[in-house]
């Protein structure tokens, strides 16, 4: 089992617009249709993720096949777009996994671990990165049904879960954060706002600015996600969703916790969650620039952020952009 994602896929859709981004996915399906067997079977998995299932095929082979998919994949150019890459991630029955749940997971994992080593490449659990310290949500069925009723109330929210989840992974990873830390972390930061569920659509889905009893609204979110989660989750999981809107200095809500009281992924997921908002499209606003969004993170690290993870996730999106910025070449 292979699995793929487009690297930083979203960055097409905001530079070039989503008929750029269909053009992409058709040109990558028209690089699995050449490269791959007429054995295997090539579906995709929802948004910029492919999976591949390949048949009569050992570990050596799979390796093989996914690094000619990788480089085929960095080879395609797109008209009005450029270069594209993909990282991918594979497992082997029945060297990996016993069944076929299982299969699909460590290959899920193996991808996300690829995600967070850089992209463009492929990764498999049984090599040099495979201790199985990524932990992707498929693994939690709890955790998958929350994040789908999300995504039918508002898609782009549920979105927005995701790559923050992603972000936080790759800076949890940089922190050496590893095992259960790094699974706690990202099922936390996928149910982050799962309380917004509980918000009236006029405010959920609103297009223009919220009013003053809107936020009254929306500052109730984390409790009503920590009473979502109940006795369902791990306690340090619904504490990290309760508490990841607390300010260093004690401005912050539901509790007013400051310092070293607020959990410390709960400081991890603020960072990456103020990010990512900044940087996306609004109704009502447009995203800031990558530097613009790290200039107003390092103007509030102190008193808002966690300097020290701040100062981190500066060093992630400036030294590996690919984290966070799609590494394309305008064509032309």
């Amino acid at each position: 089992m292979l699995v793929g994602d487009l690297d930083n896929f979203k960055g097409v859709n905001d530079a070039y617009g989503h008929a750029s981004g269909d053009a992409v996915l058709r040109a990558i399906g028209e690089v699995f249709r050449a490269v791959l067997r007429e054995v295997d079977v090539a579906c995709r998995l929802g948004g910029e993720e492919f999976g591949v299932i390949m048949p009569e095929t050992d570990v050596a082979g799979a390796r093989q096949a996914g690094e000619r998919l990788r480089r085929a994949t960095s080879a395609t150019t797109v008209p009005g777009v450029g270069a594209v890459t993909i990282s991918l991630g594979f497992a082997v029955f029945p060297d990996h996994a016993a069944n076929r749940d299982e299969l699909v997971d460590l290959a899920d994992q193996a991808l996300y671990v690829a995600k967070t080593h850089g992209k463009n490449r492929l990764e498999c659990l049984g090599d040099a990165h495979g201790d199985a310290t990524v932990v992707t949500d498929r693994a939690d069925p709890a955790t998958s049904a929350l994040v789908s009723a999300l995504r039918v109330r508002s898609a782009g929210l549920a979105e927005h879960s995701q790559r923050v989840a992603d972000l936080a992974i790759g800076l949890g990873t940089r922190l050496g954060f590893a095992g259960r830390q790094l699974k706690h972390l990202r099922a936390a930061a996928l149910l982050h706002d799962i309380g917004r569920m509980s918000l009236p659509d006029t405010v959920l889905t609103g297009a223009g600015p919220l009013s003053r009893s809107d936020w009254e609204l929306i500052r109730q979110h984390p409790q009503a996600a920590f009473d979502l989660l109940g006795t369902g989750f791990p306690a340090e999981v619904a504490e990290v969703v309760r508490s990841h809107h607390e300010h260093l200095d004690g401005s912050g809500y539901p509790d007013g916790l400051a310092g070293d009281d607020i959990p410390e992924l709960a400081r991890l997921v603020l960072v990456c969650d103020a990010f990512d908002a900044m940087t996306s499209e609004r109704p009502y606003r447009a995203p800031l620039a990558r530097s613009e969004a790290l200039i107003e993170l390092e103007a509030s690290a102190g008193t808002i952020f966690d300097p020290d993870m701040v100062r981190e996730f500066a060093r992630m999106v400036k030294r590996e952009g690919d984290v966070v910025s799609f590494p394309i070449a305008r064509a032309g």
